[in-house]
C-alpha cells in the first residue's frame, strides 16, 4: 500500500513537471516569417507574380501586407470573413491561405517596395520585406531632340526617347556638340539602342576678308578679287553691297572686278547670313582706285599787282589730284590739281629757279620756272610797203619771265603800253 502511494506521488510529479515544461515552452513560442520567393522578385509586365512567405509559430496570424508604408492588404489567415484589399487593386491583389500576395496580369506601375507584418496575440509579431520590379518589352525606341532648331549658344538643348519619355539635358550648347547620340534602354528581359544625329547650327564667326592682289592701293584698269570667308553652320551665305547696291559674287564669296575705274573705288561691305538661324554679320573692306594725272604738271609765274610775282604751278586730272608746292618758297602751303603763290618782287627771286614739286600716289612729278629780269635791248627798226604804204615797225626784242610790260613813247609822251612791236604806217611818196 505504501509503494502504490509512492508511485502515484512519483506519477503526480512527473506529470507537474511536464505541464510546467509545457506551459514555458508555450510562452517562449515566436512567429516567424520566412521568404519561399526572393526578396527582390523582377518580372514582366502582364504575369502572375507572386511574393510568396511562409511562416510558424502561432496559428492564424493576423496580416497585413503595404506598399511603400501604405497598407493594401489586411487579413487574418483562414478566416471566413474575405481578405480587405485597397479599392483600387481589387482587380490586381490576391491574398493566397498562407499569406502570400499574388498580382493578376501585373501592371508596370506596381513596382515598388512591398512589406508583410504578421500578428499573433501573446505570441508577437513578424516582418518581411520584398523589392517588386517590373518591367516591360523595350522596343519601338525612338531618339529625338525637341527643337528643330540646335543653334548654338541656347540655354538648353534636350534630346528625348519616345519610350518611357526619358530625357537627355545639355546645358550651353555650342558647336563640338554636333554629332551621332545614341541611348541604349535593357532591363532584365530586354535592350534596345536608339540612335539620332545631331547638328548644332552657329555663325557666321568674324567673317575675314582679303583683296587679291593685295595692295595699298590700285590703278584704273587693275582686277582685283575681293574674298569675304567666315564659319558657320550651314555655311553662310555671301552677299556683297557697294553703295547701297548688290553686287554680284560667286557661291564661295569672291567677287571678281575686272578693268576697275576710279568710280569703284570706295566701302564694299560684305553681308553673310545664316540661313537657319537667320544670325547676320557684316564688315567692311576699302578699296582704292587712282589714276594719274594726264600730261605733266606746267610751271609759270606772271606779274603780279604792286611789284608782286604770281608762280602758278598746274596738274590737273586723276584720281586722287596731285598735292603741288613750290618748297623752297614755302613748304607749308599746298595745292590739289592747281597751286597759286604770290610773292613780293625782289633780287633774290631774280634768275632764281623754283620748283613746282607734284605728288600723286601713282607718280612724282616736277615743273621748273625761273622770274627773270628784261635784258638790255637795242630797238630794230623794219619797213616794209604795203597798200602803197610804208609801213615801220619797231622791235624791242627782249627776254624776261614773266613777260615784261612794254611802254611806247615818243616826244609828245607815252603813247600806249602793249606788245613789244610797234608799226606807224605813212603815204609813200
Amino acid at each position: 500500500m505504501k509503494r502504490l502511494e509512492e508511485f502515484t506521488n512519483t506519477c503526480r510529479s512527473a506529470f507537474l513537471t511536464v505541464l510546467f515544461v509545457s506551459t514555458l515552452q508555450g510562452v517562449h513560442s515566436q512567429l516567424l516569417i520566412s521568404p519561399v520567393s526572393p526578396l527582390i522578385v523582377k518580372d514582366l509586365a502582364g504575369n502572375n507574380v507572386t511574393l510568396a512567405v511562409s511562416f510558424s509559430g502561432a496559428p492564424d496570424p493576423t496580416l497585413t501586407w503595404l506598399r511603400d508604408g501604405l497598407p493594401v492588404v489586411t487579413w487574418t489567415i483562414n478566416s471566413v470573413f474575405p481578405p480587405d484589399i485597397d479599392p483600387n487593386s481589387k482587380d490586381v491583389l490576391h491574398v493566397e491561405k498562407n499569406g502570400s500576395l499574388t498580382f493578376i496580369r501585373v501592371p508596370l506601375n506596381y513596382s515598388g517596395n512591398y512589406k508583410v507584418e504578421m500578428a499573433k496575440s501573446g505570441v508577437g509579431t513578424a516582418s518581411i520585406q520584398f523589392t517588386l520590379q517590373i518591367f516591360e518589352i523595350i522596343q519601338s525606341v525612338t531618339l529625338n531632340t525637341q527643337s528643330d532648331l540646335v543653334k548654338e549658344g541656347i540655354d538648353q538643348f534636350i534630346l528625348q526617347y519616345s519610350m518611357l519619355q526619358g530625357v537627355i539635358e545639355q546645358q550651353t550648347l555650342n558647336r563640338n556638340d554636333t554629332g551621332s547620340y545614341s541611348v541604349r534602354l535593357t532591363n532584365p528581359f530586354s535592350n534596345v539602342t536608339a540612335q539620332t544625329d545631331v547638328i548644332v547650327f552657329y555663325g557666321p564667326d568674324e567673317p575675314i576678308l582679303k583683296a587679291t592682289p593685295e595692295k595699298s592701293f590700285y590703278v584704273a584698269g587693275d582686277s582685283v578679287s575681293l574674298s569675304c570667308q567666315s564659319e558657320g553652320s550651314p555655311q553662310p551665305t555671301v552677299e556683297w553691297i557697294f553703295n547701297g547696291q548688290k553686287l554680284s559674287g560667286d557661291l564661295s564669296g569672291v567677287m571678281h572686278l575686272i578693268n576697275v575705274q576710279t568710280n569703284q573705288g570706295g566701302v564694299y561691305t560684305c553681308s553673310l547670313l545664316n540661313q537657319k538661324t537667320n544670325e547676320k554679320r557684316e564688315k567692311n573692306v576699302t578699296l582704292s582706285i587712282y589714276e594719274r594725272p594726264s600730261g605733266s604738271p606746267v610751271c609759270s609765274v606772271l606779274s603780279g599787282s604792286n611789284d608782286s610775282l604770281l608762280y602758278d604751278c598746274d596738274w590737273m586730272g586723276g584720281t586722287p589730284q596731285a598735292s603741288l608746292s613750290f618748297p623752297a618758297l614755302n613748304s607749308t602751303i599746298t595745292g590739289e590739281g592747281n597751286l597759286r603763290l604770290t610773292l613780293p618782287a625782289s633780287a633774290d627771286l631774280n634768275g632764281k629757279t623754283v620748283t613746282c614739286q607734284a605728288d600723286h600716289p601713282i607718280q612724282q612729278n616736277t615743273c621748273n620756272i625761273t622770274a627773270r629780269n628784261p635784258k638790255v635791248f637795242l630797238p630794230e627798226i623794219r619797213a616794209t610797203v604795203m597798200d602803197s604804204k610804208i609801213v615801220v615797225s619797231i622791235l624791242c626784242a627782249s627776254e624776261a619771265s614773266p613777260q615784261a610790260v612794254v611802254s611806247w613813247s615818243n616826244e609828245s609822251g607815252a603813247i600806249t603800253t602793249g606788245p613789244c612791236t610797234r608799226s606807224a604806217a605813212t603815204p609813200r611818196s
